[in-house]
């Protein structure tokens, strides 16, 4: 059932698209507003998140060339064009909700102007990756809530207002603000006091070159498998063949996983990224979707907070020098805790609902 709406206002309607675990994560941000306020969810279009996942799963380059090319501002009628996808519902939406406000962790059309002018309401963007792609700018947004001071300038450069962007960090679950003991939640997971990797997510080659050469150093894996049943059960069949593999479906708490843990092996996501740094876990990225992860990879390798493995033979040498160079680690953890931002979620709350007032 629906939460009820308190009687003092109308409720916060919230846009999110749900193709990615970054923008479910994102989510977030209304969850805790829905503790505050009224929270209606409004989800997209279900044929732009077909498009989306069949694109980076199965067409990754040409998801990055079509990436640059509507970063071009040539590319106008393309965007305009994309931006029709689910407009109508959008709107029959919002006018029968009549909401205070819309909080949106993806793109949403540039119609959404036309819309306002029928259906007052405040609209703001949070922004999930460490660069700024083009369409991401509209005049209609009242406030930008971003990653790091380097996106903030990149919007500026763009013609948006510095007194219209809030430098947050990307929203992670309030989990992250808790602080754990690394080899007490070790001993609860049942993991070893061994050199550990957390392997988050699927990429190419994983079970076939990937996790048994990870498998052959002296290390301890574990891997997380999500709703991949298939992953999983691929996984699981070579964690009978090495002791110190341990495949997990999910976990609940990833704060707590990731505090007990040395590194993490990620694609590249903003999501997974920010979570990283809010638990001061230094990361080697691996196979990032052509796009907005490039941005992410840039701006923490550069940051000193990651490396980047070219290939899967690249991992491996990264993985076993980092396994037995604590000062390289910790350099890498110090850059991860400098940039982890673990209160961006109740810091983006408070500045909307004061935005509000």
């Amino acid at each position: 059932p629906r939460r009820p709406k308190p009687k003092s206002y109308q409720p916060l309607a919230t846009m999110w698209m749900t193709v990615g675990s970054y923008n479910r994560c994102a989510a977030k941000v209304p969850s805790i507003l829905a503790m505050r306020r009224g929270l209606i969810s409004y989800l997209l279009n279900s044929c732009v998140r077909f498009m989306y996942d069949t694109s980076i799963k199965k067409i990754p380059k040409a998801y990055g060339a079509f990436f640059t090319a509507t970063n071009d501002v040539s590319s106008e009628a393309i965007t305009k064009e994309i931006d029709r996808i689910g407009i109508r519902g959008l709107e029959a939406f919002l006018s029968e909700e009549m909401p205070d406000a819309v909080i949106a962790t993806f793109p949403i059309s540039g119609k959404i102007e036309r819309i306002r002018k029928k259906n007052e309401f405040r609209y703001f963007s949070v922004i999930t990756d460490f660069g700024v792609h083009r369409t991401w700018v509209k005049d209609y947004i009242d406030m930008y809530f971003v990653a790091d001071e380097k996106v903030k300038k990149e919007l500026t450069i763009k013609g948006v207002a510095e007194s219209a962007i809030s430098v947050t960090g990307i929203p992670v679950r309030e989990q992250f603000s808790i602080k754990y003991d690394t080899a007490n939640t070790r001993s609860d997971l049942d993991l070893s006091e061994m050199f550990t990797v957390l392997l988050m997510g699927k990429t190419r080659n994983i079970t076939k070159n990937i996790l048994p050469g990870l498998c052959g150093l002296n290390i301890q894996i574990v891997a997380v498998t999500g709703g991949n049943e298939g992953f999983y059960n691929s996984v699981k069949k070579l964690a009978l063949k090495y002791s110190n593999l341990i495949p997990l479906r999910y976990e609940e708490n990833v704060s707590r996983l990731m505090q007990a843990s040395d590194l993490i092996i990620g694609k590249g996501g903003g999501l997974t990224l920010s979570e990283a740094l809010a638990a001061g876990l230094p990361m080697v990225i691996f196979d990032p979707i052509p796009g907005q992860e490039f941005f992410n990879v840039d701006f923490l390798v550069n940051e000193g907070a990651a490396l980047f493995a070219r290939d899967s033979e690249d991992l491996l040498q990264k993985i076993s020098f980092l396994s037995g160079r604590g000062d390289r680690l910790l350099e890498l953890k110090k850059n991860a805790l400098r940039l982890g931002r673990p209160f961006s979620s109740a810091a983006i709350c408070e500045r909307i609902l004061d935005y509000m007032q």
